[in-house]
């Protein structure tokens, strides 16, 4: 419980405190959510999806990126490889369809691959 109360904290504090002289004011918004997020991916007190998707909400709203710019670092092809393969068997997704598909490159294939790989796996949760 503390530390789902520490990291918004640690981000408040940052709005309401003056950054230091070298540090822009968006800079300092900045560190904020990053420690937020640091507190609450360490102690995993909300899923780590949960955390991982502060920035769409606090970037634009603390005027660190538009939500265009942030939309489109959570838009962009790479991050879809990894969707729903949470426990690393990305990697194996992508050399087994290296290995047996004729156009490795399909996203849509490696996610196909992991939605069988995941399903074989056992759950480690």
């Amino acid at each position: 419980m503390l530390y789902k109360i520490l990291g918004p904290l640690l981000f408040l504090s940052t709005l309401f405190l003056n950054p230091p002289d070298e540090m822009t004011e968006s800079g300092f918004r900045l560190l904020g959510i990053i420690l937020w997020m640091a507190v609450w991916w360490i102690s995993e007190v909300v899923p780590i999806a949960v955390t991982a998707l502060l920035p769409i909400i606090l970037f634009p709203s603390t005027n660190v990126l538009n939500i265009q710019e942030t939309g489109s670092n959570y838009g962009h092809k790479y991050i879809f490889l990894f969707i729903g393969v949470p426990d690393g068997s990305s990697i194996t997704c992508s050399k087994s369809a290296l290995a047996i598909l004729p156009e490795p490159r399909s996203v849509s294939a490696v996610i196909f691959l992991s939605a069988i790989l995941v399903s074989y796996k056992p759950h480690m949760y």
